[in-house]
């Protein structure tokens, strides 16, 4: 679940839960085991449990940071070159044996 830190204490920080676009700022949660700079405002996933007060143990946690979406919009650039490549390099054969053929180059 995504969060936004408010306040900090010396074992718990309490949140605003993301709930669709809005965080949720009239119900603000308890958070054990988050780690990190202590500022208000933090973006943070978290991965965990409640326990039996209402608080949410953290067991994992992700920021959302810059590097993350840059390697995917790499990753999906050289997918669309590797595929506009290929399309243009073979071709799909009359045969059944290889699908596969090398294009013929213009004259």
């Amino acid at each position: 679940m995504r969060i936004r830190t408010k306040t900090w204490a010396v074992d718990t920080a309490t949140a605003e839960v993301k709930a669709g676009k809005v965080y949720l700022a009239h119900n603000p949660i308890e958070f054990l085991n988050l780690t990190g700079r202590q500022s208000a405002g933090r973006i943070v996933d978290v991965l965990g449990s409640f326990d039996r007060d209402g608080r949410f143990s953290v067991i994992r946690q992700r920021e959302d940071d810059w590097i993350q979406t840059t390697k995917y919009v790499v990753s999906l650039i050289g997918l669309g070159l590797c595929l506009y490549l290929f399309t243009r390099l073979y071709a799909l054969s009359p045969g059944c044996r290889l699908p596969l053929i090398p294009r013929h180059p213009r004259q």
